[in-house]
């Protein structure tokens, strides 16, 4: 039953895709609403890990393994249905725009995936050629056909596959004409296959074969032989043994005697004689001949071989009896042969055609052509006014109607005059067009939600702001809604700075047991989220929003190290440091720091704690009020985390031997895992690498100075995830401590 929502919001009931998802998603219930904004914008942050673009895919995927159910305009959408109502840009990197070169200017072709269409047309002409090539050296080879006038073609029942043949064996253009629909013409009207035709080819078929393509082989001469010719010929049968006796003889013009015992014959032969009796006999034979039984009888009689279809004793018997059935038999059976020939290669052809896939690469690029989608003539100018602000080039578009494609031309650069390098667009300019193109054929499109795939995270700072820019522009005004998917932080700050509240925003969250679906982010947490002044308002006045104020002090220390060091208060960014190391027994009393920091006093009392404290304390599940700042209540969970496995790793480290470094010189994690896990030693390098690869050891949030991104790089992981990590690291840790003994140098 459909469920009733505003026209502004999108639900989803379900969610499957190859147990990326946790299983509340089956039975999607809360956090399921995507709710668009006045502006019709909605932002989801999505940390690395969590599913963003299984999300992406399981819409886009029409199968059993991927699943889903949602509602928009009071609509049920699911996997069976036709038309889902969102429009996807991703992977728009480099799709849109590639080089073309003319003599004079710089020109680039801009279309919908041009990139890929152009790879698809290559494929398939170069596949087209593969074929060409396969099918002119089996035509050559097994069939003797050299030229265009070729015999073979000339008998063809299948006028497509006489077209091939003769356009492959024409020695001109070899076969450069030949296009797929040549050989979808000749699947099309190719007859169904023969059960009983053997796969091995037999001597009658090779003899064809052989013989098929010479000018006047007796095959050819056969063919073409008329029934009308048969009458019946005194002596045909003899014809052979004068025509041998008297090439003997012409071939022997000395003998004399002759050793054969035959009758009414003197034992001195007369060579004249004989010879004038033999020619006299053919004569009288071939007289009695047409011009073309003639030629046949010439060809019979040189033959010293059997041939398999008996030939000479089939002409010989008709012409001896004067009676044509034989022969019209005879030529039967070949045309038959030459049909099994042609239906043979005409197998060849389509085994060829599905061996290289050519229809499917075919269907492929004219689907590509047939849902590419025009801009109208203000979408171009916009694109050119965009182009001209971004790359300061004078640009010109002009449209190619051969296959709708743009042309965009560099103005006043001369393509033959400088390298390749040196070329107008770089390729960030080449994606940030690619990327307006399709931002504009979105618009294009009856979609009414569009989705866009974190469109800032290959760009440099100032195609970011000139990307939102551009999409605010365009959709801006448009009867559509626009959700923007992405894990940087940028995309969102840069958006707020813009045009603030243009968006409603979202966290997508996707653990076991987890409080799952899109998390509103409300203004509190958003503010916190955009600007460091509204990150130390809220230290200053946290009021009733901190749960357990001795986590929330812990979690915050690397922020409080880092805001101590920006207002010059040294001493207590020494001591911050100190708890931040498990090799220091310092302890400090946390509040009074707090104080310091902030000009404000949490109402508990004093908090004294050291390291080991930290390391050794429980994480809750709520250190700020999860419902008003969900954010920031994962951010800080995350903070406290990364240093307890920051402290957990040191710890393991340097009580396996307190002397192996200097504490009082202040090493840094790495420093530490470099001196107990060398990298010389090849017992301890799996170990080391293990480490060092973790995302919550080394990274820029709890061990660089000066860093105040509060919300990075611990957002920037699902619970998941971060769950999977620590249980590695304390697994790492467990077997550094027991192995140590057998590992050190």
């Amino acid at each position: 039953m459909t469920d009733k929502l505003e026209n502004n919001k999108i639900k989803f009931l379900k969610l499957k895709c190859e147990n990326r998802f946790s299983d509340s998603f089956n039975n999607w219930q809360e956090n399921n609403i995507i709710s668009f904004s006045e502006k019709k914008f909605a932002l989801v942050y999505a940390p690395n890990g969590v599913g963003k673009t299984s999300f992406i895919k399981t819409l886009e995927t029409r199968n059993n393994e991927f699943q889903y159910k949602c509602v928009f305009n009071n609509e049920d959408y699911s996997e069976k249905s036709k038309d889902l109502p969102i429009h996807f840009i991703r992977d728009f990197n480099q799709r849109n725009i590639i080089e073309h070169r003319t003599e004079e200017l710089s020109e680039y072709i801009l279309s919908d995936n041009i990139k890929q269409e152009t790879e698809t047309k290559n494929s398939l002409d170069k596949t087209v050629n593969k074929i060409g090539e396969d099918l002119t050296t089996k035509l050559k080879n097994s069939y003797g056909v050299k030229t265009k006038e070729s015999f073979f073609a000339s008998r063809c029942k299948n006028e497509e596959l006489k077209k091939l043949i003769k356009a492959l064996a024409n020695a001109k253009d070899k076969g450069k004409n030949v296009s797929t629909e040549n050989f979808r013409n000749i699947i099309k009207i190719a007859e169904t296959p023969k059960k009983d035709i053997k796969s091995n080819i037999d001597e009658k078929q090779q003899y064809v074969m052989d013989n098929l393509e010479e000018h006047n082989s007796l095959i050819r001469l056969l063919i073409r032989f008329e029934n009308k010719e048969i009458t019946k010929v005194s002596n045909f049968q003899n014809a052979e043994i004068y025509k041998d006796a008297k090439e003997f003889i012409d071939k022997h013009p000395k003998i004399r005697d002759c050793p054969l015992d035959i009758r009414n014959l003197p034992h001195s032969i007369n060579q004249k004689a004989i010879t004038k009796k033999l020619e006299t006999n053919l004569n009288k034979i071939y007289n009695s001949l047409q011009k073309d039984t003639k030629q046949i009888a010439d060809l019979i009689f040189k033959s010293n071989n059997e041939d398999p279809f008996n030939i000479k004793n089939t002409f010989i018997n008709a012409f001896q009896f004067g009676q044509g059935n034989s022969i019209k038999k005879l030529q039967e059976k070949i045309e038959e042969v030459i049909d099994n020939i042609e239906y043979d290669f005409q197998s060849f052809v389509i085994n060829k055609v599905n061996e290289y896939k050519l229809l499917e690469l075919d269907d492929k690029y004219k689907k590509m052509l047939n849902e590419k989608i025009s801009l109208k003539e203000e979408d171009e100018r916009l694109l050119v006014d965009f182009i001209n602000s971004v790359t300061g080039f004078e640009v010109e578009i002009k449209r190619n109607n051969e296959d709708n494609n743009l042309v965009l031309r560099i103005k006043n650069f001369n393509v033959l005059k400088n390298e390749r390098i040196s070329w107008p667009f770089s390729t960030g300019e080449i994606n940030f067009i690619s990327l307006l193109f399709e931002l504009l054929k979105a618009n294009k499109t009856d979609k009414k939600i569009i989705i866009i795939d974190d469109p800032i995270s290959s760009f440099d700072s100032i195609f970011k702001n000139k990307i939102i820019y551009a999409i605010i522009n365009i959709f801006t005004k448009q009867n559509k809604f626009l959700m923007i998917l992405t894990h940087n932080l940028e995309t969102i700050r840069i958006m707020e700075n813009q045009h603030n509240n243009v968006h409603n925003m979202y966290l997508l969250n996707n653990y076991k047991d987890g409080n799952n679906g899109f998390i509103p982010i409300e203004c509190e947490d958003k503010k916190l989220l955009f600007k460091i002044s509204e990150i130390i308002k809220f230290f200053k006045e946290p009021n009733e929003k901190i749960i357990d104020e001795n986590q929330f002090l812990m979690s915050a220390i690397p922020f409080m190290r880092d805001w101590a060091k920006i207002i010059n208060k040294n001493c207590i960014y020494k001591n911050l440091s100190s708890i931040m190391h498990a090799y220091s027994k310092e302890e400090i009393n946390i509040k009074e720091f707090y104080k310091d920091l902030f000009n404000k006093s949490l109402p508990s009392s004093d908090y004294i704690i050291s390291s080991e404290n930290i390391l050794s304390t429980e994480i809750c599940d709520q250190i700020v009020n999860k419902k008003t700042n969900p954010l920031l209540n994962r951010t800080l969970i995350h903070n406290l985390q990364y240093l307890q496995l920051r402290l957990l790793v040191e710890n393991t480290l340097y009580n396996l031997d307190t002397k192996k470094i200097n504490a009082n010189a202040k090493p840094t994690l790495y420093n530490i895992i470099d001196t107990y896990l060398p990298k010389e030693n090849y017992k301890t390098i799996k170990y080391r690498t293990k480490l060092l690869s973790k995302k919550t050891l080394l990274n820029d949030f709890n061990h660089f100075d000066d860093n105040l991104n509060f919300f990075l790089p611990s957002l920037d992981i699902s619970n998941e995830a971060l769950t999977r990590e620590r249980k590695e690291i304390e697994r790492i840790c467990e077997e550094i401590k027991e192995n140590y003994k057998n590992i050190k140098q």
